[in-house]
């Protein structure tokens, strides 16, 4: 069965303690954090407010809950400088509270895609190098958000790169943006897959985009189907409702968005 999870974009203003706790209290088993308190330089945050990597590793241990992910800004297109000083800060809280993995977004083309594809392979061997000369077991997952979104062009950047990134698919960047249907998109490249950001939308324009997202299951992207496809395929790697508050303040409390999510697994089938 695959791991519960919510991303701390949906409950931005929030301290560590609240989001751990909110997590608790809705039978989630780990979180994603991209802010704390309105910070998203978590170090920053972690520092200002005596939170050494130890005690992080404590709090998480204490409230049984997880943290599946720190959400970076880094991108593929970003100057290496900015990915070691970024890698750097963050280290000792990922290293203590075994966080498995760093979010990096795979970034807009500025060119053409054989010029973003040979970029990408330049910073696949800075990461290698840089992971084997720390000794760091970490990750960096790369988000599937402005280049990959689709199968295709998803396996051609794994192949290119070797196999060093592992996929964070947002099954409804590639549905909304790339057109393609989930089931497709799961089917090629599910052994590359060890998180999912999920999420709902209908086609109607909001402030940012050309849809307005909505609860699991009162969209049109059949979110439920795909968690029961999940299901079904034993995925086991992280499902994390990535419910984007900070950035779309249209949207309820993560409260609200974490029972419907629940309600949502209620309804499949294990």
């Amino acid at each position: 069965m695959f791991k519960k999870c919510f991303s701390t974009l949906g409950c931005p203003d929030y301290s560590l303690d609240k989001v751990l706790d909110t997590a608790q209290a809705h039978g989630m088993d780990c979180v994603e954090i991209r802010a704390l308190e309105n910070e998203i330089d978590l170090p920053s945050y972690f520092i200002k407010n005596d939170i050494t990597p130890e005690e992080l590793k404590r709090r998480c241990h204490k409230s049984g809950v997880a943290i599946a992910a720190f959400g970076s800004s880094l991108k593929v297109t970003s100057d290496p400088s900015e990915w070691l000083d970024t890698l750097n800060a963050l280290a000792p809280w990922i290293i203590a509270a075994e966080v498995p993995s760093v979010r990096l977004f795979d970034g807009a083309m500025e060119a053409s895609f054989d010029d973003w594809i040979d970029l990408a392979k330049s910073r696949a061997q800075f990461w290698r190098e840089l992971k084997a000369k720390h000794g760091w077991e970490f990750d960096l997952a790369i988000e599937t958000h402005d280049t990959l979104i689709d199968a295709s062009l998803i396996l051609e950047f794994v192949a290119a790169t070797e196999c060093t990134f592992p996929i964070l698919w947002d099954a409804h960047h590639t549905w909304r943006k790339g057109g393609e249907a989930w089931s497709v998109t799961w089917q090629a490249c599910r052994k590359h897959i060890q998180h999912i950001h999920t999420k709902d939308s209908i086609g109607v324009p909001s402030a940012r985009h050309p849809y307005t997202y909505t609860h699991m299951g009162q969209g049109e992207m059949n979110a439920e189907g795909l968690t029961q496809l999940l299901v079904d395929c034993n995925y086991s790697g992280i499902l994390s409702l990535e419910w984007e508050r900070m950035w779309h303040p249209y949207l309820d409390p993560i409260e609200q968005a974490l029972e419907n999510l629940n309600k949502s697994f209620a309804a499949i089938h294990t």
